[in-house]
């Protein structure tokens, strides 16, 4: 009898193991596909995840934000709602949901949600205020903006969005001088970020700040600086980040000094060249990229993928090898995709 129910805790103890392995791998998938960019994939294995019962408050916010990524904000709200009905202690549910009501322009409902984010001392706080502001000046409710985005900014003094939302929101109640003044702190700021990384790798960029008034900033700058080589560097590479490559070329084009020659310029060129399809210059240009930085690991990424589209699967397959030895997530995965063997 002994042995019997020793031999049941062992498998049901395998079992348990097993299921745990399972969810694990279907994370990893959940992962490696949110970095690709592919979120519906991604929102696929996490249906995967609820499906298994576990964690479900968690798991139904993960899910949601996913799905707000890819832009399903009815959805994602959906979610959002089952967070809460589950556990409405979790405060990031009612913020989450409060961003998705905003793009659906449902202003009030999305500042009911952001009061509830506020309060609790946490970066929430920041977050909350900062999209309630945006609700508040969609409303055109321009003095109670400001109070937000003046809470906001005390958390993100240095932040790009914030400090442009903030300048729109005086000026909207007349006071330009403070508006004007804003700007160019935002200015300054950009300008020492961009020289300060000028030796890194421009993928960092976006991470840290904001592209769509960064763009917006450095074109303002261009007008009184045309010839500025950094600054059409840093618009180039803003253009492929917002997928309009022949302005980024526009721009790439323009630059006349050393940093022509830099792994950033031949990056965001083959960039460029990689959204227009025209993969013979795309790949030439990353090759060049890599010539200046050899350990970048998504050049090799997309120099294979630009291999692949004209048929040269052996060099596609190298540089895929090239990728999974810097250790770029999925470079294995691909290789079986192009049949590499």
């Amino acid at each position: 009898m002994i042995k019997i129910i020793t031999a049941l805790a062992f498998a049901l103890f395998i079992g348990s193991v097993s299921a745990q392995d399972k969810r694990q791998e279907l994370w990893n998938n959940v992962n490696f596909h949110n970095l690709r960019g592919d979120n519906q994939q991604a929102i696929t294995y996490m249906d995967t995840i609820i499906d298994t019962g576990v964690n479900l408050s968690k798991n139904y916010l993960y899910r949601g934000s996913l799905k707000q990524q890819a832009g399903m904000h009815q959805e994602a709200i959906a979610d959002f709602d089952k967070t809460i009905a589950l556990n409405p202690n979790i405060i990031d549910a009612f913020v989450k949901r409060g961003m998705a009501k905003l793009e659906l322009e449902k202003f009030d409902e999305a500042i009911a949600d952001f009061d509830k984010g506020i309060g609790k001392h946490s970066w929430q706080d920041s977050v909350a205020h900062r999209y309630r502001g945006h609700a508040y000046q969609s409303l055109g409710k321009s003095e109670l903006a400001l109070e937000d985005y003046n809470a906001a900014l005390a958390y993100n003094p240095k932040d790009i969005e914030l400090i442009s939302n903030t300048a729109s929101a005086y000026m909207a109640i007349g006071e330009n001088e403070k508006a004007f003044s804003l700007i160019e702190k935002a200015l300054k700021i950009e300008q020492n970020y961009i020289e300060k990384t000028k030796k890194k790798s421009v993928l960092s960029i976006a991470d840290y700040i904001n592209v769509k008034y960064t763009l917006e900033l450095s074109l303002a700058y261009q007008k009184f600086h045309p010839l500025d080589d950094q600054n059409n560097m840093n618009i180039g590479y803003l253009y492929v980040r917002t997928r309009k490559p022949e302005d980024a070329l526009q721009n790439l084009n323009k630059i006349k000094g050393s940093i022509i020659d830099s792994f950033d310029f031949y990056y965001n060129r083959a960039m460029a060249y990689y959204y227009l399809l025209d993969n013979q210059r795309a790949a030439a240009n990353f090759e060049a990229a890599i010539e200046k930085k050899p350990a970048s690991g998504l050049s090799y990424v997309f120099l294979a993928e630009s291999y692949k589209a004209f048929g040269d699967q052996v060099k596609a397959c190298e540089s895929l090898r090239k990728a999974s030895e810097l250790g770029v997530l999925g470079a294995e995965e691909l290789m079986g995709d192009v049949g590499c063997k």
